[in-house]
């Protein structure tokens, strides 16, 4: 499938944010704002994703170091290959794509698919000197279910705690991690 995508990573943030009633006032928070857009197989090719068989992980930190630089990262299973790497937004606005070590550990199973998520990811991408442990800051009631055919499409979004080091400066960042499929499933 065709896919595109742009961002705003270091986006300036303020204002206020409501939930069940109580007010929260922001002022000076940042954001990641991204959009994700393409056609699916108009060229009636062969899926290069997989429902059901293929998994996925996409994150992203931002703020690297003094309000600039982020970096994303995948790791994208379909049966029998692997593909792990990062997208590193420096300083100065060049880019670079690198290959990244993603191991998962404190894996948990969800009641509703079956599928099988890290509580604890950790991160190493030697060419940028990135080391990073994230811890989830809750698994309940996480996940999302797709019905039907298309269940392989089930995943979860959750937030992580972000704590280690880019070029030897500290990073202790939230972060949304999102997946899809039986990520730490068997067949991974």
């Amino acid at each position: 499938m065709q896919s595109y995508e742009y961002g705003f990573v270091n986006m300036k943030v303020t204002g206020i944010v409501t939930i069940d009633n109580t007010s929260y006032e922001i002022t000076d928070g940042h954001a990641w704002f991204d959009r994700q857009y393409g056609h699916i197989n108009k060229k009636n090719e062969p899926p290069k994703f997989l429902p059901g068989k293929a998994s996925w992980l996409w994150l992203g930190i931002d703020n690297l170091k003094d309000n600039r630089g982020a970096a994303s990262f995948g790791d994208l299973y379909n049966p029998g290959e692997r593909l792990c790497f990062a997208t590193f937004l420096h300083e100065d606005g060049t880019e670079v794509n690198v290959e990244a070590d993603i191991t998962y550990d404190n894996i948990w199973t969800s009641k509703k698919t079956g599928f099988s998520y890290p509580g604890t990811i950790v991160i190493d991408v030697l060419k940028e000197d990135f080391h990073v442990t994230l811890t989830s800051l809750g698994t309940e009631d996480v996940e999302f279910v797709v019905e039907g055919e298309n269940k392989g499409l089930s995943g979860c979004q959750c937030l992580f705690q972000a704590m280690g080091t880019y070029k030897g400066n500290p990073i202790n960042h939230v972060c949304n991690v999102e997946t899809i499929g039986d990520l730490c499933g068997e067949d991974s």
